[in-house]
Protein backbone atom coordinates (compact mmCIF):
# COMPACT_ATOMS: atom_id res chain seq x y z
CA UNK A 1 0.00 0.00 0.00
CA UNK A 2 2.34 2.33 0.92
CA UNK A 3 4.40 1.69 -2.33
CA UNK A 4 1.40 2.14 -4.44
CA UNK A 5 0.85 5.51 -2.73
CA UNK A 6 4.04 7.13 -3.21
CA UNK A 7 3.92 5.71 -6.60
CA UNK A 8 0.80 7.68 -7.16
CA UNK A 9 2.49 10.84 -5.62
CA UNK A 10 5.07 10.60 -8.17
CA UNK A 11 2.62 10.44 -10.64
CA UNK A 12 1.31 13.27 -9.76
CA UNK A 13 4.35 15.22 -9.45
CA UNK A 14 5.76 14.43 -13.18
CA UNK A 15 2.32 14.52 -14.77
CA UNK A 16 2.33 18.41 -13.36
CA UNK A 17 6.12 18.91 -13.84
CA UNK A 18 5.90 18.06 -16.67
CA UNK A 19 2.57 20.62 -18.04
CA UNK A 20 4.30 23.10 -16.59
CA UNK A 21 7.79 22.90 -17.96
CA UNK A 22 7.08 21.13 -21.41
CA UNK A 23 8.57 24.50 -23.83
CA UNK A 24 11.63 24.35 -21.44
CA UNK A 25 12.46 20.71 -21.07
CA UNK A 26 12.22 19.31 -24.79
CA UNK A 27 15.12 21.09 -25.28
CA UNK A 28 17.04 19.51 -23.06
CA UNK A 29 20.11 17.65 -25.07
CA UNK A 30 23.34 16.32 -23.99
CA UNK A 31 26.25 15.39 -26.63
CA UNK A 32 29.85 14.38 -26.39
CA UNK A 33 32.56 16.22 -28.01
CA UNK A 34 32.75 14.12 -31.40
CA UNK A 35 28.76 14.00 -31.76
CA UNK A 36 28.96 10.41 -31.25
CA UNK A 37 26.56 10.14 -28.26
CA UNK A 38 23.76 11.67 -27.10
CA UNK A 39 21.49 12.27 -23.90
CA UNK A 40 17.89 13.74 -24.22
CA UNK A 41 15.51 13.80 -21.54
CA UNK A 42 11.69 14.38 -22.64
CA UNK A 43 8.99 15.65 -20.49
CA UNK A 44 5.75 15.03 -20.80
CA UNK A 45 1.91 14.55 -18.91
CA UNK A 46 1.57 11.18 -20.77
CA UNK A 47 4.89 10.34 -22.21
CA UNK A 48 7.80 10.63 -20.11
CA UNK A 49 11.42 9.55 -21.29
CA UNK A 50 15.10 9.45 -21.21
CA UNK A 51 17.23 8.68 -24.14
CA UNK A 52 20.92 7.52 -24.40
CA UNK A 53 21.76 7.46 -28.36
CA UNK A 54 24.93 6.05 -29.25
CA UNK A 55 26.31 5.78 -32.34
CA UNK A 56 28.22 1.98 -33.52
CA UNK A 57 30.76 3.66 -35.61
CA UNK A 58 33.50 5.86 -35.69
CA UNK A 59 31.52 8.66 -37.07
CA UNK A 60 28.99 11.28 -35.05
CA UNK A 61 25.07 11.08 -35.31
CA UNK A 62 24.22 12.60 -38.48
CA UNK A 63 22.50 16.14 -38.33
CA UNK A 64 19.81 17.09 -41.29
CA UNK A 65 18.84 20.44 -42.14
CA UNK A 66 17.65 20.94 -45.27
CA UNK A 67 15.77 18.02 -46.35
CA UNK A 68 12.21 17.39 -47.96
CA UNK A 69 10.62 14.62 -46.14
CA UNK A 70 11.01 12.26 -49.06
CA UNK A 71 14.76 12.74 -48.91
CA UNK A 72 14.58 11.63 -45.50
CA UNK A 73 12.44 8.48 -45.98
CA UNK A 74 14.81 7.75 -48.69
CA UNK A 75 18.16 7.88 -47.09
CA UNK A 76 16.92 6.39 -43.76
CA UNK A 77 15.33 3.60 -45.73
CA UNK A 78 18.13 3.27 -47.79
CA UNK A 79 20.43 2.34 -45.04
CA UNK A 80 18.23 0.62 -42.70
CA UNK A 81 19.57 -2.93 -42.74
CA UNK A 82 22.97 -2.21 -41.27
CA UNK A 83 22.16 -0.45 -38.18
CA UNK A 84 24.67 2.40 -37.38
CA UNK A 85 23.04 4.09 -34.05
CA UNK A 86 21.68 2.43 -30.87
CA UNK A 87 19.14 3.78 -28.84
CA UNK A 88 18.30 2.99 -24.78
CA UNK A 89 15.30 4.40 -23.57
CA UNK A 90 13.23 4.48 -20.18
CA UNK A 91 10.21 5.79 -20.58
CA UNK A 92 6.92 6.37 -17.49
CA UNK A 93 3.63 7.36 -18.73
CA UNK A 94 2.48 9.43 -15.84
CA UNK A 95 -1.52 10.19 -16.48
CA UNK A 96 -1.59 6.47 -17.18
CA UNK A 97 -0.47 5.36 -13.88
CA UNK A 98 -2.04 8.25 -12.23
CA UNK A 99 -5.83 6.78 -13.76
CA UNK A 100 -4.75 3.37 -12.40
CA UNK A 101 -3.41 4.67 -9.05
CA UNK A 102 -6.31 6.78 -8.20
CA UNK A 103 -8.75 3.82 -9.03
CA UNK A 104 -7.04 1.60 -6.80
CA UNK A 105 -6.01 3.70 -3.47
CA UNK A 106 -8.95 6.46 -4.02
CA UNK A 107 -11.74 4.64 -5.45
CA UNK A 108 -14.12 7.03 -4.05
CA UNK A 109 -12.71 10.13 -6.00
CA UNK A 110 -12.37 7.63 -8.78
CA UNK A 111 -16.23 6.69 -8.36
CA UNK A 112 -17.22 10.34 -8.19
CA UNK A 113 -15.36 11.29 -11.65
CA UNK A 114 -18.14 8.87 -13.17
CA UNK A 115 -21.30 11.02 -15.15
CA UNK A 116 -24.09 8.57 -16.22
CA UNK A 117 -21.79 5.82 -18.08
CA UNK A 118 -18.47 8.25 -18.65
CA UNK A 119 -15.57 8.37 -16.22
CA UNK A 120 -13.75 11.69 -16.38
CA UNK A 121 -10.77 10.17 -14.92
CA UNK A 122 -10.73 7.27 -17.80
CA UNK A 123 -11.26 10.18 -20.30
CA UNK A 124 -8.14 12.32 -19.15
CA UNK A 125 -5.52 9.34 -17.89
CA UNK A 126 -6.19 6.97 -21.22
CA UNK A 127 -3.83 6.55 -23.21
CA UNK A 128 -1.05 3.79 -22.97
CA UNK A 129 -1.44 -0.18 -22.09
CA UNK A 130 1.72 0.16 -19.52
CA UNK A 131 2.57 2.59 -16.95
CA UNK A 132 6.19 2.48 -18.28
CA UNK A 133 8.66 0.35 -20.64
CA UNK A 134 12.34 -0.05 -21.57
CA UNK A 135 13.16 -0.08 -25.27
CA UNK A 136 16.14 -1.04 -27.02
CA UNK A 137 16.58 0.26 -30.35
CA UNK A 138 19.10 -0.88 -33.35
CA UNK A 139 19.13 0.71 -36.64
CA UNK A 140 19.93 4.56 -38.04
CA UNK A 141 19.10 7.60 -36.28
CA UNK A 142 18.99 11.34 -37.89
CA UNK A 143 18.62 14.89 -35.90
CA UNK A 144 16.50 17.66 -37.08
CA UNK A 145 18.10 20.84 -37.01
CA UNK A 146 17.38 24.34 -38.49
CA UNK A 147 20.06 27.24 -38.31
CA UNK A 148 18.65 30.32 -36.25
CA UNK A 149 16.60 27.27 -33.48
CA UNK A 150 17.52 25.54 -30.86
CA UNK A 151 17.33 21.62 -30.91
CA UNK A 152 14.42 19.92 -29.67
CA UNK A 153 15.16 17.08 -27.57
CA UNK A 154 13.50 13.74 -29.71
CA UNK A 155 13.49 15.99 -33.00
CA UNK A 156 14.82 12.67 -34.80
CA UNK A 157 13.78 9.93 -37.09
CA UNK A 158 14.84 6.83 -36.68
CA UNK A 159 14.37 3.20 -38.99
CA UNK A 160 15.58 0.04 -37.55
CA UNK A 161 14.17 -2.83 -35.27
CA UNK A 162 12.76 -2.23 -31.47
CA UNK A 163 12.44 -4.37 -28.70
CA UNK A 164 10.05 -3.02 -25.86
CA UNK A 165 9.83 -4.95 -22.37
CA UNK A 166 8.11 -4.39 -19.31
CA UNK A 167 6.08 -6.29 -16.31
CA UNK A 168 2.73 -4.86 -15.73
CA UNK A 169 -0.16 -3.82 -18.17
CA UNK A 170 -3.37 -1.53 -17.83
CA UNK A 171 -6.36 -2.55 -18.34
CA UNK A 172 -9.75 -0.08 -17.63
CA UNK A 173 -7.46 1.63 -15.10
CA UNK A 174 -6.15 -1.78 -13.39
CA UNK A 175 -2.65 -2.70 -13.30
CA UNK A 176 -2.45 -6.32 -14.01
CA UNK A 177 1.10 -8.24 -13.48
CA UNK A 178 2.03 -8.95 -17.28
CA UNK A 179 5.82 -9.94 -18.00
CA UNK A 180 5.51 -8.70 -21.93
CA UNK A 181 7.95 -8.24 -24.68
CA UNK A 182 7.51 -6.30 -28.10
CA UNK A 183 8.76 -6.55 -31.21
CA UNK A 184 8.75 -3.90 -34.15
CA UNK A 185 10.43 -2.83 -37.42
CA UNK A 186 10.05 1.05 -37.24
CA UNK A 187 10.22 3.86 -39.48
CA UNK A 188 9.65 6.86 -37.13
CA UNK A 189 10.36 10.88 -36.76
CA UNK A 190 9.18 13.77 -35.18
CA UNK A 191 10.22 17.43 -36.89
CA UNK A 192 9.08 20.03 -35.27
CA UNK A 193 10.80 23.78 -36.13
CA UNK A 194 8.41 27.15 -35.15
CA UNK A 195 7.05 27.07 -38.49
CA UNK A 196 6.49 23.21 -39.17
CA UNK A 197 5.18 20.15 -37.19
CA UNK A 198 5.58 17.18 -39.03
CA UNK A 199 5.33 13.79 -37.17
CA UNK A 200 5.46 10.38 -38.56
CA UNK A 201 5.23 6.79 -37.62
CA UNK A 202 5.28 3.37 -39.57
CA UNK A 203 5.58 0.18 -37.42
CA UNK A 204 5.13 -3.48 -38.35
CA UNK A 205 5.47 -5.58 -34.87
CA UNK A 206 3.73 -8.53 -32.70
CA UNK A 207 3.41 -8.04 -28.96
CA UNK A 208 3.69 -11.09 -26.56
CA UNK A 209 2.60 -11.55 -22.82
CA UNK A 210 3.17 -14.03 -20.31
CA UNK A 211 -0.19 -13.30 -18.94
CA UNK A 212 -2.70 -16.45 -20.21
CA UNK A 213 -5.66 -13.45 -19.83
CA UNK A 214 -3.64 -11.27 -22.30
CA UNK A 215 -4.29 -11.73 -25.81
CA UNK A 216 -0.74 -11.67 -27.98
CA UNK A 217 -0.97 -9.58 -31.46
CA UNK A 218 0.55 -9.01 -34.49
CA UNK A 219 -0.36 -5.51 -35.95
CA UNK A 220 0.78 -2.84 -38.38
CA UNK A 221 0.30 0.97 -38.12
CA UNK A 222 0.56 4.14 -40.53
CA UNK A 223 0.38 7.46 -39.13
CA UNK A 224 1.21 11.17 -40.16
CA UNK A 225 0.66 14.40 -39.60
CA UNK A 226 1.73 17.63 -40.90
CA UNK A 227 1.12 21.32 -40.20
CA UNK A 228 3.34 23.77 -42.35
CA UNK A 229 2.53 26.87 -41.68
CA UNK A 230 4.72 28.08 -44.74
CA UNK A 231 3.36 25.75 -47.07
CA UNK A 232 0.37 26.31 -49.44
CA UNK A 233 -1.74 23.61 -49.53
CA UNK A 234 -0.40 21.75 -52.99
CA UNK A 235 2.98 21.42 -51.06
CA UNK A 236 1.12 19.35 -48.28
Amino acid sequence: MLFSRTFGILCVVVAVYACTSYAETRTGEQEDAAGRVAFEMEWDAYYTSADLIFSLTDKPIPTVEGKTELEVYRDLLKRSFLPRQMLLEASVYPMSCLGGWLKQDEPRLYDDAKIGGFNVIDAITSGFEEPYAFSIFAGNVVQFKRKGEPYRAGNNGYMGFLFNFGNYHIKDNDFIYDKWREIEVKLKGDRIFSDLKLLWSFRLGAKFHHNPEITDSVYVSLRRSRLDYAASASDI
